[in-house]
């Protein structure tokens, strides 16, 4: 069994707000249906699907959609194998910059494999780390930014339909993510009480190792996609009936 323990506090604004007791609601105009029989139902999606990001980026406060641009995150933390780290007041920039590339469905298992890249995300907060990642002693608080480039993210769920007044609702039961990018900068300001000496070194050898420190932190990177992903599609599923988005 590994010794690695991870713990997640992701508290990002608005995603907590989502419920299925949601009043029924016409789709957004932006929101366009695809014939689940259509031999060009994925193409559909992914079509579709990029027509409505735009508007989903904006955020929409009708169906509970956040702003992505930039969202908002109160705080991130990660407790694992003697390294710790939590960025509070946290913004995200880039979600506008992306690629809907596939949206497979599995009707009979309800089951959605989404491919979406990013061509940059930068993430900017205030920090307080301490402990060793990848073997780096590193010890500070101050603010941070993190630049993760050509991200390539691939988002899976589980969905039910939940029943309301004879009409079948969409809503995520299980979730996954994973991502792969080729590049990931690192700038983490006064580490070490300010030393700036310590500071530039060890900025210096995150960057020079910036394919393991991604590794260290990716679990937190994924669950935050995830709460993404999840609040979206629950924002929509909960108020519009799921034939109206997805017809025979």
């Amino acid at each position: 069994m590994s010794s690695k323990t991870l713990v997640f506090n992701v508290l990002v604004t608005l995603l907590l707000c989502l419920g299925l007791a949601a009043a029924k609601k016409p789709r957004a105009h932006y929101i366009k249906p695809c014939s689940k029989s259509a031999p060009d139902f994925d193409e559909c999606c992914v079509a579709h699907g990029r027509e409505a990001l735009p508007f989903i980026v904006q955020g929409d406060k009708e169906y509970k959609i956040p702003s992505l641009n930039p969202l908002e995150l109160s705080e991130v933390s990660l407790d694992s194998n003697g390294f710790k780290i939590a960025m509070k007041h946290l913004q995200a920039y880039g979600f506008d910059k992306n690629d809907l590339r596939k949206v497979k469905f599995d009707f009979d298992k309800k089951m959605a494999d989404i491919r979406i890249f990013f061509d940059k995300l930068e993430l900017l907060g205030d920090y307080e780390v301490g402990g060793k990642i990848i073997l780096i002693p590193i010890e500070g608080t101050g603010k941070a930014n993190f630049t993760i480039v050509d991200i390539d993210v691939n988002y899976t769920i589980n969905y039910k339909l939940v029943d309301k007044e004879g009409e079948g609702y969409f809503a995520v039961d299980t979730s996954s993510a994973d991502f792969t990018c080729s590049r990931t900068y690192i700038d983490i300001a006064d580490l070490f009480g300010g030393n700036k000496e310590l500071s530039d070194a060890t900025n210096k050898a995150l960057n020079d190792n910036w394919d393991q420190f991604i590794d260290a932190l990716k679990p937190v990177v994924t669950q935050t996609i995830v709460q993404i992903g999840d609040a979206i599609i629950n924002g929509f599923g909960s108020t519009v009936p799921f034939n109206d988005i997805f017809y025979d």
